[in-house]
C-alpha cells in the first residue's frame, strides 16, 4: 500500500509526503501424523516470520517483527461412542517494536496537527511465552447428534496474567 499526499503543506507542514505500509511473513513447520482408527496423533513443530513496516509522512514509522515458534501434540482415542483428544501446546514470541509516532489528541480531531504534535520514540522488544494443555471427549449420542465437552487450561509470562481455564462444548447436529 502507497500514497503521496501534499494537500496539507500549508496547513500542516508534518503531514504532506508518503504514506507507505508492507507487510509479509514466511513460515516453516515440520509434521507427524499417525492413525491407526483408534488412536490419532499429530504432532507440530513450526516457526513464522512477520512483519509489519509502516512510514507515516516524512519522519513518522512503525516497525514491527514477529519472531513465532510453536510445538503442539494432540492425541485422540476413538473407544466406542467416545472420542477422547488431549494435547499440549507452547509458543514462543519475539516481537522487536521500533518507531517514531506522533501523540495524536484525545479531542477527537478529524484532522489533527502532526506538526505541534508530540512525538515519541519506541525501541522495544516484546518476549513472551505461552503454554497450553487441553483434553476433551467427544460423545456420539446418535449418527447425526455428538456433544463435545472439554477444557483448555493456559499459562502466558507475559504482564500479570494468572493462569486460566477456559471450558469447551458444544454440539453438532444435522
Amino acid at each position: 500500500f502507497a500514497a503521496d499526499l501534499h494537500d496539507n503543506a500549508v496547513k500542516d507542514p508534518a503531514a504532506p509526503g508518503p504514506i507507505s505500509a508492507n507487510y509479509g511473513f514466511s513460515s516453516t513447520g515440520l509434521r507427524w501424523r499417525y492413525d491407526d482408527r483408534t488412536y490419532r496423533s499429530n504432532t507440530l513443530a513450526g516457526y513464522m516470520y512477520q512483519w509489519n513496516r509502516f512510514n507515516i509522512f516524512s519522519g513518522f514509522d512503525l516497525d514491527l517483527t514477529a519472531h513465532t515458534s510453536t510445538l503442539f501434540h494432540c492425541s485422540t482415542w476413538t473407544l466406542e461412542s467416545h472420542e477422547v483428544s488431549a494435547g499440549c501446546e507452547a509458543q514462543w514470541f519475539h516481537v522487536p517494536v521500533r518507531g517514531r509516532l506522533p501523540v495524536i489528541p484525545e479531542d477527537d480531531a478529524v484532522d489533527p496537527d502532526l506538526t505541534s504534535s508530540e512525538v515519541f520514540d519506541i525501541d522495544q522488544t516484546v518476549d513472551l511465552t505461552t503454554y497450553a494443555l487441553f483434553l476433551q471427549d467427544t460423545v456420539r449420542l446418535a449418527d447425526r447428534l455428538h456433544l463435545r465437552l472439554g477444557a483448555r487450561a493456559e499459562y502466558t509470562d507475559f504482564g500479570a496474567f494468572d493462569p486460566i481455564v477456559m471450558p469447551r462444548g458444544d454440539r453438532k447436529s444435522g
